[in-house]
């Protein structure tokens, strides 16, 4: 009994909301969701650069870096077998 009286409540809610008139949407609105989204996106994009990407590259960049600075000192280039290929028997 209660199914069919949750049921016609739905259905007195939808009958007054098809008499509803419903305005247009404002001329601005395509420019105003694409200013918020594009501000949002940056914003998304910059953090995401700074905290994932950048210590990423500098983690290779200190390693060239390192390597010189140990080249220039000690005058032997060291090699890093991690990075070489690993070759068949």
């Amino acid at each position: 009994m209660l199914r069919s009286e949750f049921c016609l409540s739905f259905m007195d809610i939808f009958d007054q909301l098809s008499s509803v008139d419903v305005p247009p949407p404002p001329a601005t609105l395509d420019r105003d969701v694409h200013c918020r989204l594009n501000h949002r996106l940056l914003t998304v994009q910059l953090v995401e650069l700074f905290t994932q990407t950048a210590w990423f590259a500098f983690r290779h960049f200190a390693r060239a870096f390192v390597g010189l600075c140990v080249f220039t000192v000690s005058g032997k280039y060291v090699e890093d077998r991690r990075d070489r290929p690993r070759q068949g028997p």
